[in-house]
């Protein structure tokens, strides 16, 4: 049986190979074979490549699964100030303590309008 089909696949070759065109057959699909498998190939780095990006990159879209990282910045230098605070600006504590205190009374007050309601 596998003689026979070993056969019969020979013959099917010889008959395209001695065809007019046979040749030019055969190269034109071993050419869109290759094309088809450099073109799967591209498409897989392409997508394994965005997969990588969107893992480990925290500047990519959830969305279009696209990085904007290239996008962020602008041609032109920036000058960065970075202030710490450490909590002893005497200015700043007193400050933070009246928002406190105003935050507190506000909240108070809803309280007691829901209670009486």
């Amino acid at each position: 049986m596998e003689d026979n089909l070993k056969k019969i696949f020979q013959k099917k070759i010889y008959d395209i190979i001695s065809h007019k065109y046979g040749i030019l057959m055969l190269l034109a699909g071993a050419f869109l074979i290759t094309l088809s498998a450099i073109h799967f190939g591209e498409a897989w780095l392409e997508w394994s490549h965005e997969k990588y990006e969107a893992v480990f990159n925290s500047f990519s879209d959830n969305i279009a699964g696209r990085s904007f990282r290239e996008r962020l910045s602008a041609p032109l230098p920036i000058d960065v100030v970075y202030t710490w605070v450490n909590g002893t600006d005497p200015d700043l504590t007193r400050q933070l303590e009246l928002v406190k205190i105003s935050l507190e009374e506000e909240l108070n007050v809803t309280r007691k309008q829901r209670k009486e309601r």
